[in-house]
């Protein structure tokens, strides 16, 4: 029987050394057959120019202008022919060389997997990146609610029936949580895998904390408002603008202050676009924020009979840090 096409898919902005060997280290990998794309948005450090005469066997496309991750992505995944796709930052290498192999595997034995997103780890101090539960589980596998797009492989299946990225909502953000929803209330299932690591290096450009967490939270509530039911999406609202507004007062940030009352009009749209998920996949969700699933019959256990959650254990799940 052959083996179903992986497809690699990479979005690429101005970081040609670390493209180079984030390409390196998917041609690394003993997995075939399989197919690396690379997305450029606007590079104008001749990352371009490094790909085409040095990894000929890459798919190339290169763009004018700088269209966004969700977009980039959806053009990369419309391009894309594997039953299988591996999407990865341009700044992240992928370990071991069995990794692709060990992520096929997966998903051929479990037919209702969507998503396996890897271990991170910040390759200058070995530390991991906290995948949803604080410093909890991040040795362990174990199946959540939402992932990680720096590292991850999509079943193509679940991708067609959950729907694309979301340009026209989200450039930067909370994209991967939006869809991650969409992906459980289709019926798939999202695996956190850390036998697999992409070590991700920090950007050489200094960050806007507070437009980085301004994003963050308006972009999060976006979603509740999407697909939660009306009191839940009301107690975030409440909750994550005000924790937002003090933390970075705190920091003595006036910016907060209308970054504030612009993440609450943010909503409008949200509102706009509203189609409240399934009940069950509701409390699988909170489920699953309060703790993971750590095994696959532990995961279709939720599934078949989710349990009611109160928004009391939500919000000191909360309060003592940890929650996604």
């Amino acid at each position: 029987m052959t083996p179903p096409l992986v497809s690699a898919i990479v979005l690429s902005l101005n970081r040609r050394s670390e493209l180079r060997d984030a390409l390196s280290s998917l041609l690394s990998q003993d997995y075939s057959p399989l197919e690396i794309l690379v997305l450029d948005n606007g590079s104008t450090d001749g990352s371009p120019d490094m790909v085409s005469s040095e990894f000929p066997s890459v798919r190339l496309t290169v763009l004018r202008e700088n269209v966004g991750a969700c977009l980039g992505r959806n053009l990369a995944l419309k391009q894309a022919e594997g039953d299988y796709v591996f999407q990865m930052d341009n700044d992240a290498t992928l370990f071991p060389s069995t990794a692709l192999s060990l992520m096929v595997a997966r998903f051929d034995a479990e037919p209702d997997l969507g998503i396996i997103f890897t271990r991170i780890e910040d390759p200058s101090t070995g530390r991991p990146y906290r995948p949803g539960y604080g410093t909890s589980y991040v040795d362990d596998e174990f199946y959540t609610w939402r992932f990680h797009g720096c590292a991850a492989m999509i079943r193509r299946r679940a991708i067609d029936a959950a729907g694309y990225y979301l340009p026209d909502e989200f450039f930067r953000a909370a994209e991967e949580n939006d869809l991650a929803v969409r992906t459980l209330d289709a019926g798939f299932n999202i695996l956190y895998l850390p036998s697999v690591t992409a070590h991700h290096k920090l950007s050489p450009k200094s960050r806007d904390a507070s437009s980085i967490t301004f994003l963050t939270v308006r972009n999060n509530l976006r979603v509740a408002w999407k697909f939660y039911p009306i009191p839940r999406a009301f107690l975030l609202t409440v909750w994550r603008p005000l924790h937002f507004l003090l933390t970075r007062l705190a920091a003595g940030d006036l910016r907060a202050v209308p970054a504030f009352f612009k993440i609450l009009c943010g909503q409008s749209d949200a509102l706009k676009r509203r189609r409240p998920v399934r009940p069950s996949t509701m409390r699988l969700i909170d489920a699953l924020t309060l703790r993971p699933a750590l095994t696959l019959d532990e995961m279709r256990a939720l599934r078949s009979n989710p349990p009611s959650t109160s928004h009391w254990a939500l919000l000191r799940k909360r309060l003592t840090g940890g929650a996604p």
